[in-house]
């Protein structure tokens, strides 16, 4: 009794595992115990024996598993520990698949209130063969579903298909019984990482259970979902703090467009309150937002509040938001909308925008206090839009070019013709420039000539780590000003990669 939940007790098992138990490529049973997928989903097999899945196992998957339509694969029965978790792994090419796995806390893998566990999916796949518009199914499924641990990982799987979403008359999305999540997490310390998603209503959502902090949400790649990733409360008893959603690639989720009924808004981004509930603390940088949005696109970074409760404390830097539409679609609000609420400062640094002329305006705010400092802001109708009876707390050392509205600035309810009429009226922004700032639309970079560089305030004071240096990696100066955008002028460095999730799916 002593033993448990302490290190020196830890299981040094290795387990492996097929769908019927017999051996199917490098899962041979030679050495280690070979469970089938129904001995892994019996809690007999849990424990701290010598043939049992406790804290230190490693567990290999081999081959594929096919689960029966509304059914899942995994359950969860035990934790691990700290320095000995329990951890998932795949031999190559293993495949869970079904026409439909099910929804929530059925889903393809069921970690419930289970802590240290390390989900790696290197060479896994998980998918749904039928589920989606005009399919056989169109109804609530689940990838994974890691909900009320902590010290979780989840990292490096394949998710395809969850809700395959392809008509326009499709007003349903996979949500009779919930919405389709690739990956459902709620949770403490919890970390999903470098994992390749498409098709889902939702490619990553951590929905807080009761008081939830430290959610890690990086270097993923997600396309063709309605949100690509989310973070969000449900009631006023709930609440949700540090919060890192950085590094990823998201795109294309016009696929999710419903004809003019609007069933389904996309945000690539989208931190909310349902119905309450205390948000704190929410870094959002380094990510890419592109490829073709639809028309049905509300923002590609949308932070929504209720309107009882603020969400404090986020600050978006660092990010490329580069609309890839080529039919003329862009988000009806903002790029990036609502950032802080009420008198919550939210921030705005550093950021690259390029609208393609098309959605309504680069910064939509709904607060009273938020800033917008360093950012790039290239052909967008509107660069700020502030709404009315709300205010802003400050806007400089931007470059604003070519805003293709006939308001292109807009504050409370009076709209400028012009940015220098905006500083004119509002004070804002008069160390901030309106010259060409020489940047490629495919990847954001800049070149020799930018208007940008060297153009900035320098952000030092903030101590917000990653701010310090650009997307790429690189060090912006410590003293003297920085360059506006998300990248330092080429040719860089290039010392340390690009941190985004994915390649960038850039279509003009």
């Amino acid at each position: 009794m002593l033993c448990l939940g302490t290190p020196l007790c830890a299981s040094a098992v290795n387990i492996q595992l097929t769908q019927s138990g017999s051996p199917a490529g490098a899962c041979t049973g030679s050495g280690v115990t070979l469970l089938s997928e129904t001995q892994f989903d019996t809690g007999g097999s849990w424990g701290s024996g010598s043939t049992q899945i406790g804290a230190g196992t490693t567990i290999m998957a081999c081959g594929t598993f096919t689960a029966p339509p509304n059914t899942g694969l995994f359950y969860f029965f035990a934790s691990g520990t700290s320095g000995n978790p329990i951890t998932f792994t795949c031999d190559t090419a293993t495949n869970f698949t079904s026409p439909r796995f099910a929804g929530g806390s059925s889903a393809a893998f069921q970690v419930v209130s289970q802590s240290w566990i390390v989900l790696n999916g290197t060479n896994c796949t998980i998918q749904n063969t039928a589920n989606g518009s005009g399919l056989t199914y169109n109804d609530f499924s689940t990838a994974v579903y890691m909900v009320g641990g902590s010290n979780n990982i989840i990292e490096n799987f394949t998710i395809s298909n969850i809700c395959q979403h392809t008509s326009v008359a499709d007003h349903t999305g996979c949500s009779n019984g919930g919405n389709s999540y690739a990956v459902q997490i709620a949770g403490s310390n919890l970390i999903v990482r470098n994992n390749a998603i498409n098709d889902a209503f939702a490619g990553i959502i951590e929905i807080a259970g009761a008081t939830d902090s430290g959610i890690t949400i990086t270097g993923n790649t997600i396309a063709r979902c309605n949100w690509g990733i989310a973070a969000s409360t449900a009631s006023s008893s709930q609440s949700l703090a540090n919060i890192v959603i950085s590094g990823n690639t998201v795109s294309s989720g016009g696929n999710w467009d419903d004809g003019v009924s609007d069933t389904f808004h996309h945000d690539s981004i989208f931190v909310f309150q349902g119905s309450g509930g205390d948000i704190t603390g929410v870094l959002i940088y380094n990510n890419l937002v592109n490829g073709d949005w639809g028309v049905n696109n509300t923002a590609y970074v949308y932070i929504d509040p209720n309107s009882s409760d603020p969400v404090t404390g986020v600050v978006v830097f660092n990010n490329l938001f580069l609309n890839g539409s080529v039919v003329g679609n862009g988000p009806g609000n903002g790029f990036v909308t609502g950032l802080g609420s009420n008198a919550t400062a939210g921030a705005a640094y550093n950021n690259t925008i390029y609208c393609a002329g098309n959605g309504f305006a680069a910064f939509k705010i709904d607060g009273t206090t938020d800033i917008i400092k360093n950012n790039i802001i290239v052909d967008c109708p509107v660069g700020i839009s502030v709404n009315s009876g709300k205010t802003l707390g400050n806007s400089d050392y931007n470059v604003f070019y070519q805003l293709t509205g006939g308001n292109p600035m807009q504050y409370a309810g009076t709209n400028y013709a012009s940015v220098s009429a905006w500083t004119s009226g509002t004070g804002f922004d008069t160390h901030s420039v309106t010259a060409n700032p020489s940047i490629n639309i495919a990847t954001g970079f800049i070149s020799a000539g930018s208007s940008a560089i060297s153009a900035g305030t320098n952000l030092a004071s903030l101590n917000i780590t990653a701010l310090n240096s650009d997307a790429a990696g690189n060090p912006r100066p410590i003293t003297g000003p920085w360059t506006i955008g998300a990248y330092n002028p080429t040719p860089l460095s290039m010392a340390g990669p690009m941190t985004f999730g994915g390649p960038m799916n850039i279509r003009f």
